[in-house]
């Protein structure tokens, strides 16, 4: 009986010191989010939508003008485009190759004023095309207006209207930030990664901080939403921090670096790593995110998510969706208000949600 009982306190005691140690550690330059900062928590009731061609397997979704992109990986077209404003398909373009008006795999899409710029993350090249031409064409009437490729692979890229590139490249001589010319040649790589009091090698720091990077809806800032921590990072234009955001749930990227043979790897541990932020929407003045909290489990990967935190422009908190069917992907129509969301439970379909 006296044994089970200092098991019982010691185990407590261990459970104190744990936590004590996770409250210790911190970001640099880093201010802490909770979920009491966001002032509006809004329910929201989703309703399946159909076209009239069923949809395949899309991994992403873009909302152009009045056009739903559907991005299909394994199909022979990698964009559908329907309309939004009769539910009905319009036309497919770009296949798969290296081919002229063929990409790899398409890494994102930006839309720059009357200009779309398609990222490709296999052949490290970015392809800039009108808009309009796009929208209205299928892939024998598309027609390319400018093609850079980079000596480096990147994970995050955005077009700046200065003709310049930010990147985040998967190199660990590089820093947080790389910036290249309108051609693709190398200008310079700015910013530390994160720091906690951890001792991360070069390639923990590239897999521990992976994220996703858009343009603020000013124009003047990068948010990097980080997917193994719940840490966002902004950045100005000429890659200097402005400030670190930590939370809700304030936790660190646990990850491992794997030696085989002669290759190096990163891996994710069970229960210990978590997943953060996904897929940022910029839509008029306002940033929103889909988050998660849930810890990495191999046997059953939670990727289907339930809340949408919206910031402004300067990283403030606003509201906080709370959706009724969670979702992988989603876009947003900027005239209606209307958020599309994607789920493949128990097929891929699309959701309609009106904020």
């Amino acid at each position: 009986m006296i044994m089970k009982c200092l098991n019982i306190i010691l185990s407590a005691l261990l459970l104190l010191l744990s936590a004590s140690c996770e409250r210790q550690r911190k970001y640099d330059n880093s201010s802490r989010l909770v979920f009491a900062d966001f002032p509006e928590v809004i329910q929201l009731e989703g309703q399946a939508i159909e076209f009239d061609e069923p949809i395949m397997r899309p991994s992403c979704m873009y909302i152009i003008d009045s056009f739903l992109i559907l991005k299909e990986d394994r199909a022979d077209f990698l964009l559908h485009k329907y309309n939004l404003n009769n539910s009905k398909k319009e036309s497919e373009c770009f296949t798969f190759g290296s081919g002229p008006n063929e990409f790899l795999w398409i890494q994102s899409v930006q839309v720059d004023d009357s200009c779309l710029w398609l990222a490709d993350g296999q052949n490290a090249s970015i392809s800039r095309y009108n808009k309009n031409n796009v929208l209205s064409s299928d892939s024998l009437g598309v027609e390319l207006i400018q093609k850079v490729s980079f000596e480096d692979h990147f994970k995050n890229i955005i077009a700046l209207s200065d003709s310049q590139f930010v990147t985040i490249i998967a190199n660990t001589n590089h820093k947080r930030l790389s910036f290249y010319d309108i051609k693709g040649d190398f200008l310079e790589t700015k910013g530390d990664f994160p720091h906690f009091g951890n001792d991360f090698s070069g390639f923990e720091n590239l897999e521990g901080f992976v994220c996703s990077m858009v343009l603020s809806p000013n124009k003047d800032y990068l948010f990097l939403f980080c997917m193994h921590t719940d840490l966002i990072e902004i950045y100005d234009l000429r890659g200097e921090l402005k400030k670190r955001i930590h939370g809700p749930d304030h936790f660190f990227p646990e990850i491992r670096q794997i030696a085989q043979e002669d290759m190096i790897r990163v891996a994710s541990i069970p229960e210990k790593t978590r997943d953060a932020y996904f897929c940022p929407v910029v839509v008029n003045d306002k940033i929103y995110v889909l988050y998660s909290g849930a810890y990495y489990d191999p046997e059953k990967p939670a990727y289907l998510l339930s809340n949408i935190f919206v910031f402004d422009n300067e990283g403030v908190p606003l509201r906080k969706y709370c959706l009724d069917i969670p979702i992988c992907n989603f876009a947003i129509d900027s005239k209606t208000e209307t958020l599309y969301g994607l789920s493949d439970d128990p097929e891929f379909h699309v959701i309609k949600y009106q904020l």
